[in-house]
């Protein structure tokens, strides 16, 4: 699958594995608005990050490997993330201008000629709260980002924050978690990522996932989007 699936996520602190710091198959937009081999951390050309030496090992990369063994073929990615940042950050003519700034990567790619498939989006933990406040910011900022790209049926692919921290659980469940699983039910074309089974970065106080953990969870983005794509 050709283009660039555009990933404005919040990036956490996963350790990267010395197996997981060289070159990959696939292509990163750097911040000279071209396309290189791309290398972890791959947020380092974010234009909204935080320091070089906060970036670590996102589902990012999990996701472009899974993606490239399904296709056979290299993938173009846009990463612009911010980590701990709050949704009200990201949308259209907020003062952190993160949306701006996530829309021009985006554009710049698709200049380079590349055919954006997907947006993959994973954040929450700032705003978990009030699923149902954020529910109404998400379908917002994805009608935006659609409007914007004119592209009315971009897929959209969001995920869980962590299952395990105890102080977002109310009777067992996580209620953010739970609104995220019904997505496509108010935003069309768009589905989630399960958090199921992935293990904590620190303990189960931290909301941050592991190594192994990034690593399945950029699967599943994987095939969530592969879904989109491959009967076409």
């Amino acid at each position: 699958m050709e283009g660039n699936p555009a990933s404005p996520t919040q990036i956490v602190k996963a350790h990267m594995l010395k197996e997981d710091s060289g070159y990959m198959r696939d292509y990163i937009l750097n911040d000279k608005g071209d396309f290189e081999p791309a290398v972890n951390p791959l947020n380092r050309y974010s234009t909204v990050r935080k320091g070089l030496s906060m970036q670590r090992l996102g589902p990012a990369y999990g996701f472009a490997k899974e993606m490239t063994r399904k296709t056979k073929r290299p993938l173009g990615l846009v990463v612009n993330a911010r980590g701990g940042s709050s949704i009200n950050s990201w949308l259209k003519g907020s003062k952190d201008g993160y949306y701006e700034e996530a829309l021009s990567r985006v554009r710049i790619a698709m200049e380079q000629g590349g055919v954006l498939k997907a947006i993959l989006w994973h954040q929450g933990e700032a705003d978990c709260s009030n699923p149902e406040a954020y529910k109404q910011k998400l379908i917002s900022l994805v009608k935006d980002l659609r409007e914007d790209l004119n592209m009315p049926d971009l897929p959209v692919v969001v995920g869980q924050i962590s299952q395990w921290n105890w102080t977002k659980r109310e009777a067992g469940t996580v209620p953010f978690n739970q609104m995220i699983k019904k997505v496509s039910s108010f935003i069309p074309h768009s589905d989630w990522v399960s958090s199921k089974g992935l293990g904590w970065y620190k303990d189960e106080k931290d909301p941050h996932f592991n190594t192994e953990a990034q690593l399945l969870l950029g699967k599943r983005y994987a095939e969530k989007v592969w879904k989109f794509y491959k009967h076409k």
